[in-house]
């Protein structure tokens, strides 16, 4: 899509289809214009895709063995 202008009229259009055909879902699950989407431990954004740091936090500060038992 080139600009939101086209991104509505896309999505009136897919929802009318969806509509017609009985396709029902929860509003609160739906959410557009987002400038970025959380999807299995990754952060989507327009740019690239990044690996979400909570997931790998434990990791991040994980601390040294101090002893060799």
């Amino acid at each position: 899509m080139k600009n939101e202008e086209d991104h509505v009229e896309f999505l009136v259009v897919a929802f009318r289809l969806l509509r017609e055909h009985k396709v029902y879902s929860k509003i609160i699950k739906l959410s557009f214009f987002e400038t970025y989407v959380y999807y299995l431990g990754h952060v989507i954004l327009k740019e690239h895709i990044v690996v979400d740091l909570e997931k790998i936090r434990a990791t991040i500060v994980w601390e040294a063995p101090r002893n060799a038992d």
